[in-house]
């Protein structure tokens, strides 16, 4: 899912929420104000499944997925910022064989962690048992798969607490960016955009958004962003202006990884990163 090493060659910033708040949005934390978030939210509730994915597996009733989602939301509320959650709609049908893949990966992983556990209940050495356990919890983990059933109960919290969400048509990503555009109904216009996903910066690209974007939040609060402002910066500026910074770096050293990346973007076009990104990603 995404596209591999993007999110590494755009400098992506770690930071926490209170900083992020001052950097983008000074004004509001000035007047203590409140913005508004569009959220990948099958990217919370897959994340929320691995603190019980032996449950999920075995078929044990748990609420941990749900309870993981509900902090994330409240530590968001601490700070100022309400959410909507944008859930994922009907499935790409040009990533059928992609799809299928992930499908056998998940039931090889599924098999296998029933094997594990097989092997552990059969083990009399406690340390071995528990060695054995914790593999299980590994393939359980990989064989994770975000249902409409788990879905169905994340919503009816939601709902009960009236916090807003939704379904998008077809993969959430694109409707995240149509939310923090100009397009989007006022009503449900939102200010910032937290994902994990990478492939949400080609499509604000497309879109010539320029929305922050928070990237994998934690519970302790820190977070990773990217400014998609700053790749607007390096396609518009002329080659001679990265060149004023650059050359006399590149008569000392030569540029590699993510330097060379950016120096590279300078002389790309919106189309061209787009095309890039669709060439590299999955």
């Amino acid at each position: 899912m995404g596209i591999k090493g993007l999110l590494k060659q755009l400098k992506a910033q770690s930071t926490d929420v209170a900083q992020f708040m001052r950097q983008y949005f000074p004004d509001v934390v000035k007047n203590r104000g409140r913005v508004r978030a569009a959220v990948d939210a099958s990217t919370w509730l897959y994340r929320g499944c691995f603190c019980c994915a032996t449950d999920l597996a075995t078929g044990k009733s748990t609420m941990g997925y749900v309870y993981f989602v509900l902090k994330l939301i409240k530590l968001l509320d601490q700070f100022g910022i309400d959410v909507i959650l944008v859930f994922d709609g009907e499935k790409m049908p040009l990533k059928k064989e992609t799809n299928t893949t992930r499908r056998e990966v998940r039931e090889a992983a599924r098999k296998a962690g029933f094997e594990k556990l097989r092997e552990a209940r059969s083990c009399s050495d406690r340390q071995e048992q528990t060695r054995l356990k914790m593999e299980a919890d590994e393939y359980f983990r990989t064989a994770i798969r975000v249902t409409s059933d788990l879905r169905h109960v994340l919503t009816k919290k939601l709902n009960s607490m009236r916090i807003p969400w939704i379904v998008a048509p077809r993969e959430a990503d694109p409707q995240l960016a149509f939310m923090v555009s100009s397009r989007c109904p006022l009503d449900w216009r939102c200010d910032m955009i937290i994902t994990e996903d990478s492939d949400l910066v080609v499509y604000c690209v497309a879109g010539h958004i320029k929305a922050p974007v928070m990237l994998k939040l934690r519970t302790s609060g820190t977070c990773d962003v990217v400014d998609v402002g700053d790749i607007y910066v390096g396609y518009r500026a002329a080659r001679q202006n990265q060149r004023r910074d650059d050359d006399e770096k590149k008569k000392k050293k030569k540029l590699s990884g993510s330097k060379l990346f950016m120096s590279r973007l300078s002389s790309m076009t919106p189309r061209m990163f787009v095309q890039m990104c669709c060439m590299s990603g999955t």
